[in-house]
């Protein structure tokens, strides 16, 4: 049953380790990034999505939500981001993400994301 609630989530999820590599990835990321998941277990997120601003500057690693995360324990949010593709697709979302722990140490973080529309 657990696994319903996984596939069934209406954001993009993607989850990774202490370190950053993915570890998990759910139908509705497969979707938005027009993936297949084992495109992108075991890379670093930096590996398969370039982040840029609505300007279309590249975050700076250490702004970047995954990384935010890892770095402090507490969740981040970017209210308007755009994800580039390596194929060089493109579209604005919406992220937030979170630390998972265990026993108050950082084991992982997650990432949920929608696609959002410029009037958004």
């Amino acid at each position: 049953m657990d696994d319903a609630y996984f596939l069934s989530i209406g954001h993009g999820l993607i989850g990774a380790d202490h370190n950053g590599r993915i570890m998990l990835v759910n139908p509705e990321a497969e979707r938005l990034l027009s993936w297949n998941a084992n495109e992108a277990l075991g890379k670093s997120i930096e590996e398969v999505l370039f982040i840029k601003d609505e300007q279309g500057t590249d975050i700076p690693l250490q702004d970047r939500p995954f990384r935010q995360v890892l770095a402090t324990k507490k969740r981040s949010r970017c209210p308007r981001i755009i994800i580039l593709l390596e194929r060089r697709r493109k579209f604005p979302v919406t992220v937030s993400a979170a630390p998972i722990l265990l026993n108050n140490e950082i084991i992982g973080c997650y990432r949920t994301f929608r696609e959002t529309n410029p009037a958004d």
